[in-house]
Order: structure tokens, then sequence, then C-alpha cells
């Protein structure tokens, strides 16, 4: 499983898995195969501060699951033990979340696979509520060429943004990451994550490549990109503070104000902070201080749910989404993340630590006062989920049906 990681921004040459990288561990190349393109990128690749890296922490081996199963043995007897959604907890819509590698949806209190993949994780909804976006990993032999001219082979991630229907149907794939030799005779791969649909239809990414598909170019800095429906990727044009790049993409409800993370080091702890970024005037706005992450505006777009990062470790918090103050502890500790709100505004979804793996929680909040409070929260889920997959919380019930495509799409 992984190891624990650093919240600070990552170096050029250390980047591993299962974000994607640029370049890893040399490799012993395969058996002779004809990977000759002409000519390819010799691009310095991005660097980037990657989200909640020290509980980013991959679920224990073994745990390839299709979503299939709503109940689960008891260890060693083989009695069932229930259903694996909470007493008392019922989904309004569909809330998505990662397991082994897989995207499984809860809605009412069923569970429904929506992806089969082993890889798969970054999830958003799509601006109808009918789909998600989801970001897929494979392996692949790629390289660089060298000063000298020699060709040093590395072992890619390589991400393909997907698209898949809630109730079901084939993954259609949106962007791939994979780029093609020119320069060399070795294939290199882009990052690609944290997609993000506005209400108007216009999908965001957190990545380096440039352009449209097979250009092969690649800039040095992730930062927040237009996609458009023929692939091709566009730099909106936000101030990035090189070489850290930004993050979290997050749209407000009217589709009016894209919230993003300008990602940040300091010798006192995280420097990341959110940032506003208003569509009509194409001016940008700090909200709040530094050491907040992952973004997600209220759908009244009164508060901002986020991740704080202090010494002490995570938790998820509001926002004053007009003054970036802290106006509710929904966590105090230290272990929790990745906040995410049911598609009304009453609830709000967030991982919490739980052992090597993660929780699924639930909280339900009330204004009553006019002020926001917690008034109840649960575990959502008997089982651990993936806890480096952020959870989506979409107004569309899944069907229990639904058939999710072979993992096989690129």
């Amino acid at each position: 499983m992984s190891r624990r990681r650093s919240l600070q921004p990552r170096p050029k040459g250390e980047r591993i898995a299962p974000r994607p990288f640029h370049t890893a561990k040399s490799i012993t190349p395969p058996a002779p195969v004809n990977m000759s393109r002409g000519n390819g990128w010799r691009g310095r690749g991005p660097r980037f501060a990657p989200t909640i890296a020290a509980l980013l922490i991959a679920a224990a081996a073994g745990a390839t699951w299709y979503g299939a199963r709503v109940i689960s043995p008891d260890e060693g007897t083989g009695a069932a033990k229930g259903p694996e959604v909470t007493d008392g907890v019922a989904i309004s819509g569909t809330l998505a979340f990662g397991r082994g590698g897989a995207i499984i949806g809860i809605s009412g209190a069923a569970l429904t696979p929506l992806t089969r993949g082993t890889t798969d994780g970054e999830i958003a909804w799509s601006s109808d509520g009918t789909a998600l976006y989801f970001v897929r990993q494979r392996d692949v032999v790629g390289g660089r060429r060298n000063v000298n001219g020699t060709y040093t082979h590395l072992q890619l991630k390589v991400p393909t943004l997907l698209r898949v229907g809630v109730r079901g149907g084939s993954e259609t794939a949106v962007l791939d990451g994979l780029i093609p030799g020119v320069q060399t005779k070795y294939d290199v791969n882009a990052f690609i994550f944290g997609p993000a649909q506005s209400s108007t239809g216009e999908l965001v990414v957190a990545s380096d490549y440039k352009g449209s598909p097979g250009s092969a170019t690649i800039g040095s800095d992730v930062i927040i990109r237009s996609v458009g429906s023929d692939g091709h990727t566009t730099a909106i044009g936000l101030p990035d503070e090189a070489p850290f790049g930004q993050q979290d993409s997050a749209w407000s409800h009217d589709g009016k104000t894209l919230y993003y993370v300008q990602n940040g080091f300091s010798s006192e702890g995280s420097a990341s902070r959110i940032v506003r970024y208003d569509v009509a005037s194409a001016t940008t706005q700090r909200v709040g201080d530094r050491g907040f992450i992952q973004p997600a505006p209220s759908p009244s777009g009164r508060w901002i749910a986020a991740t704080r990062i202090t010494a002490k470790g995570t938790d998820v918090v509001l926002l004053d989404a007009v003054t970036g103050t802290v106006v509710l502890e929904i966590t105090r500790s230290g272990r929790a993340w990745a906040p995410a709100w049911s598609p009304d505004g009453s609830q709000l979804a967030f991982l919490t630590a739980e052992g090597t793996s993660a929780a699924l929680n639930v909280a339900t909040l009330s204004s009553a006062t006019g002020q926001p409070t917690v008034a109840t929260s649960l575990v959502a889920l008997r089982d651990p989920v993936d806890a480096n997959v952020r959870p989506a919380w979409g107004p569309i019930a899944s069907s229990p049906t639904s058939s999710a495509s072979p993992s096989g799409t690129p």
C-alpha cells in the first residue's frame, strides 16, 4: 500500500502513483517492440503539490472490487453481516465514491457499480447530472531522450478522462494523456486530474496538456485548462505562481464562478490557498487564508466547504463564501478531508482516516439559527473506501440494474 506522503509540493524528480507523472524510476525495457513514431518530446514535466497527500492511502492489497456486492461476509465464517449502508442513512440522488479502483454509487440505501476499472478516480458530475467524469490510469512503457543522445526507458502512468452514464452505458474517452513520440521513439504522458463541469457546460481539468490530442505539446506547470468537445485544451489564463501549479477546480452552482487552489510552499506549512475566478469579469480574488484546499461551494453559494491543513492534520470546515472566514468546523480530529455537498445543500459527505484506508461520512447540517451547525454525522458505509478518491454527489439516482462497461476502455 502507499506510504504516507508529504503535504508539501513534490520536487520535480519525485513523482509517484497514484497521481499521473512524467518521470519515474528507470526500468528494464520489455522484449523489443517497435514503438518508433519519429521524433519525440523532451519536456521538463510539471511541478505540482498533490492534494491532501498525507492522506492519500491506497486500499488494501487485493481489493479489486467491482461494486456488485451490497453485503459482506464475516471473515472466516461466511455469515452475512447484512446491508452495508449504515442504518438510518438514505442518500438522495447518487453519492459516488471509490473502492478497489472502481467507482460505486449509493442511491437510497443501495449500492450500484458505476465503473469497472481498477484505477478509477477524480470523480465529477456532468452539468446535467446524468453522467460522471472520471480519470483512469494505465501502465505504458515510454521514455525520454537524454542530453547525450541515449534513451531512458520509463514506466508511465497514463491518465484518460472518461465519461459514463450514471444509469449505465458505455464509457466514452474525452481526453487521453498519452503523448506519442515525435522527437524520440518513445511516448510520454501528461497530467490529467480534477475535472469539473459548470452548469453552462464548460469542462475544465488540471493538466499540463496543451493543444489538441496528438499535438505532443506539454507545458511545465499543471494549471486549470478548458477542454473542448474535440479534446482541444486551452489555458484559461488564471495567474499561476510557478512552479507549483493549480488544482481542485470547482464551479459555483450558477456557473458564474470557478474556484480553484493555487498551490504554494512555505517553511511554516502549506501555503496553498483557494482562489475565486469571476467568469464575466475575468478577475481573480483570494478566498480566506492560506492552508485551505479542495473547495466545494454550496448549492446556495453562501458557503464553501474545504479541507484545512494544519500541523495537526487535515479537517473539513465551512467558509463564508464572501469573507473566507471559517464559520463551522465539521471535524476537529485532524483526520478528515474531501468534502462534497448533497444536491440540496443539507448534507455534506467527506472522508475520514480508518486504519490504512478511509471511511465515507455524511453530516446533516442545520441553519435554524442562521449559522450552520452539525445536526448529525454518520459513517455511511460499514466497509472502507478508497482514500485517494474524493466523493461526488449528484442529483440523479443510479439504477440498480446499471452495468458498467469493461475496464479495457482506454
